[in-house]
């Protein structure tokens, strides 16, 4: 039987000013498909990499966090490992 791996999704929170981790966010799972296409990532990428959360990402993620969690408080990242 093939091995698959079901990999992890997360949100990385660093402070703004300096590079302390502060918050780590599980995120339910999510198709790589739609990763790609909200971070306008060729289909052929995995996706391996690091990548900003910026406005239309955080838009998009929102609804899946603490209603009170403030995004622009920290320079986030979404990663999936």
């Amino acid at each position: 039987m093939p091995y698959t791996r079901v990999m992890k999704q997360y949100i990385y929170c660093f402070e703004k000013e300096g590079d302390d981790l502060i918050k780590i966010i599980e995120l339910p799972k999510l198709e790589l498909s739609i990763m790609q296409e909200l971070f306008n990532i060729k289909p052929e990428n995995p996706m391996y990499d690091s990548y900003p959360i910026g406005p239309k990402e955080i838009f998009f993620f929102k609804p899946m966090v603490d209603k009170d969690f403030d995004f622009s408080e920290f320079s986030c990242f979404y990663e999936q490992n």
